[in-house]
């Protein structure tokens, strides 16, 4: 059993500021994520090696360095940061694909969408976790047969 460390009372080390390639459809926005890059370091094989963070915060109010990083899908980040925390399957499952989620045809491209930035992201920082991806392509079985479902036309059983 993989014991999961509780990292909620520790001040994070960094803030990611992530943006998408140059070229992508996303903006020029950055999202920003606190991070404990030790954490992160674990658990992806290509995370960048990141600035010295300062020591522990005296006061309320201290710096943490902000890092630029592009990701291929900055806005499905969060997934893989729940992920890489909590390392619980079935909680990133329920994130992604909660009760009731697919509705209409937009919401199902939204999951889809959602799963491959996911997969994307995790690709791109080197996470190298079999589990993960086993899930993500469930997942996505999952999605693509809602999609079918969705758009599979309707037969008449007038003659």
């Amino acid at each position: 059993m993989t014991e999961v460390l509780n990292f909620s009372g520790i001040t994070p080390s960094h803030i990611l500021a992530l943006n998408a390639p140059q070229g992508s459809s996303s903006t020029s926005k950055y999202t920003l994520y606190p991070i404990h890059s030790a954490v992160f370091a674990a658990n992806c094989s290509k995370f960048p090696i990141l600035p010295p963070a300062p020591a522990s915060p005296t006061s309320n109010t201290f710096k943490l360095p902000t890092v630029c990083l592009t990701v291929p899908s900055p806005e499905n980040f969060g997934f893989l940061s729940s992920y890489i925390y909590n390392k619980d399957l079935e909680t990133l499952r329920s994130l992604i694909l909660p009760n009731n989620w697919a509705t209409d045809v937009s919401v199902v491209v939204q999951k889809a969408l959602a799963v491959r930035g996911l997969w994307a992201n995790a690709c791109a920082l080197g996470v190298v976790e079999d589990e993960l991806f086993d899930a993500l392509e469930q997942i996505w079985e999952q999605v693509m047969q809602a999609m079918t479902q969705l758009t599979a036309p309707v037969s008449s059983s007038l003659s």
